[in-house]
């Protein structure tokens, strides 16, 4: 049977198991479940996970006179489920050696396991390494380009070594972003046709922004120490640097953007490749890690196969209305819980609640200042008609997320947003920043909000995926024309912000309209369309699109 090894720099499998930093590690983490959840006749394919370790994980965010301060905390992944393999590896840096061992863990899912294989060079593992490469897979996106280069190193040649130590025999190569692209350095090096490369090499290209590193030759030359293939300039020469996602691209037979939109801004970003081209498969959402015990009750009495097949979500139409009124409350209270008992926050939950949720990435010059492309300060932009949507429909504004450690524009950015949110709460208008956004975080915001906002700056989103875990808990998104939501919207499950091209002013007058229209009004039949929306943007469909687009 053909085996798909899908490597990926980070994958969301557990709240408590730090190898996530966002949406990258929530579609990894979806795909090894909706994998997990589905037979051989739906997916006929062994499929195996490789990640890294990531001992010290993303950080523990804490927010100290308005600004976010990083924690590392340790954890030990045989506290968690995860098992030692003893299998190890080595590979060459500089004038060295680097072991490599892995842990695996089991996504036990409805009807098969999916194994996950995470990468460490830690004393956690055993290695006989340095102290400084002990720290190689210490923590997510490091360091400058010197950490990461050895990260994404270990990750694609690690990964290939590995799996081969541990007795895969590997048809198909899915790199989830460019980080694992030395997948494809790796069998050039040992002697493999690049046409046969590109037979069993799939690639996702996940953000027009992000995930695109590039680095210089010297230090390629300094790393690889020879070990580098001479002709990989051919491949990988991004105006004079080393590129990841270009190395991805050139080295697979089959490539796919997060969204339809984000297939065709990535065509036009990589035109020059010609031999392969960049098809889309939107992402999803698992329906089963996201959809709140509440729904999930509603679903088993009235969609009762919904489990298995997901696309039983578009006849919510058929359910008694007063049932999801109650399933939406009844999250409200769960997530107001949390906020409670987790961060100190005391909302309402028979407001409204409007949500915005995501990373923080302070990357769009705007004239005056650096600012995200996702634009978090946009719904303060004018804050006197901010306060009187908000004081007029009596809702609570909550955000939530995070800014890499060394992004000090997008730690600037959210320190704004937290002076803002101060300026509502000093204006008696109860809203809240809720620290260290994760998987249980986003778990119950996605459930409990009644309003899931995005602002991105239109062509830059690539997918979105947040709002598809809103989605079946019935929370319609409010989001510009970007994204998945450019193909998701229909009029009846969420609105629309703006216009087809972004702009600033613009956006925020149709933003105050949206909100004050959502949260003035009964929004039952909206829930109803989320719910519907959730029936294809889902992680099920996903999966069978990668089998039809990338594994065939």
């Amino acid at each position: 049977m053909t085996t798909i090894s899908y490597l990926t720099a980070e994958i969301m499998l557990k709240s408590d198991i730090p190898t996530y930093s966002g949406g990258l590690g929530g579609v990894a983490g979806d795909t090894v479940r909706a994998v997990s959840n589905m037979s051989y006749d739906e997916f006929p394919f062994d499929f195996v996970a490789t990640s890294l370790l990531y001992p010290e994980g993303y950080f523990t965010q804490r927010i100290v006179n308005g600004r976010q301060c990083e924690e590392y905390p340790r954890w030990n992944p045989a506290d968690h489920g995860l098992t030692l393999l003893p299998e190890k590896v080595i590979l060459d840096v500089h004038d060295h050696r680097v072991e490599v061992r892995a842990w695996r863990y089991d996504q036990r899912g409805r009807k098969r396991i999916v194994p996950v294989h995470l990468l460490d060079t830690s004393e956690l593992s055993g290695c006989n390494n340095s102290d400084y490469d002990r720290r190689i897979t210490s923590r997510i996106y490091f360091g400058g380009d010197y950490e990461r280069l050895l990260q994404e190193y270990v990750l694609g040649v690690g990964s290939v070594r590995m799996l081969e130590a541990a007795g895969h025999d590997v048809s198909m190569h899915h790199l989830n972003e460019g980080h694992a692209a030395f997948v494809v350095a790796e069998r050039l090096r040992r002697g493999e046709k690049i046409e046969h490369i590109r037979n069993t090499t799939a690639s996702t290209i996940h953000s027009p922004v992000a995930g695109d590193n590039c680095f210089d030759y010297d230090l390629i030359r300094n790393v690889f120490n020879g070990n580098m293939p001479t002709n990989i300039a051919d491949f990988a020469d991004q105006r004079g640097r080393f590129g990841m996602t270009r190395l991805a691209l050139n080295g697979s037979g089959r490539a796919i953007g997060v969204s339809r939109k984000h297939g065709e801004v990535s065509r036009g970003m990589f035109c020059d490749i010609n031999h392969v081209y960049i098809d889309h498969v939107t992402n999803g959402a698992d329906h089963l890690t996201w959809t709140a015990d509440a729904f999930q009750r509603v679903y088993d009495k009235d969609l009762p196969d919904w489990r298995d097949n997901p696309s039983r979500l578009a006849d919510a139409g058929i359910i008694d209305r007063r049932k999801i009124r109650a399933a939406r409350m009844t999250s409200k209270r769960a997530m107001a819980r949390y906020l409670q008992e987790e961060h100190g926050i005391t909302i309402d939950p028979s407001r409204p609640v409007v949500t915005w949720a995501r990373r923080f990435d302070g990357s769009r010059f705007d004239g005056e200042k650096w600012s995200s492309y996702k634009r978090p300060e946009l719904i303060f932009m004018k804050i006197d008609r901010l306060e009187e949507v908000l004081r007029k429909t009596g809702a609570h504004l909550l955000f939530a997320g995070k800014a890499h450690p060394n992004n000090e524009v997008a730690k600037d950015e959210m320190s704004r947003v937290i002076w803002h949110i101060g300026e509502l709460n000093a204006a008696g208008i109860p809203s809240y920043f809720v620290p260290n956004y994760n998987m249980d975080t986003c778990r119950y915001l996605t459930s409990g909000s009644d309003v899931w906002l995005n602002t991105p700056w239109i062509p830059l989103e690539a997918a979105g995926t947040s709002g598809m875990c809103a989605a079946p808990n019935g929370v319609p998104q409010a989001s510009t024309r970007d994204g998945w939501w450019l193909e998701g919207f229909n009029g009846r499950n969420g609105w629309v912000i703006g216009g087809e091209r972004s702009d600033d002013e613009v956006d925020v007058r149709s933003l105050y309209s949206v909100l004050e229209s959502a949260l003035g009004s009964d929004t039952t039949e909206m829930s109803v369309g989320a719910i519907e929306t959730g029936a294809v943007f889902n992680a099920n469909r996903m999966v069978k699109q990668y089998a039809d687009v990338l594994y065939k």
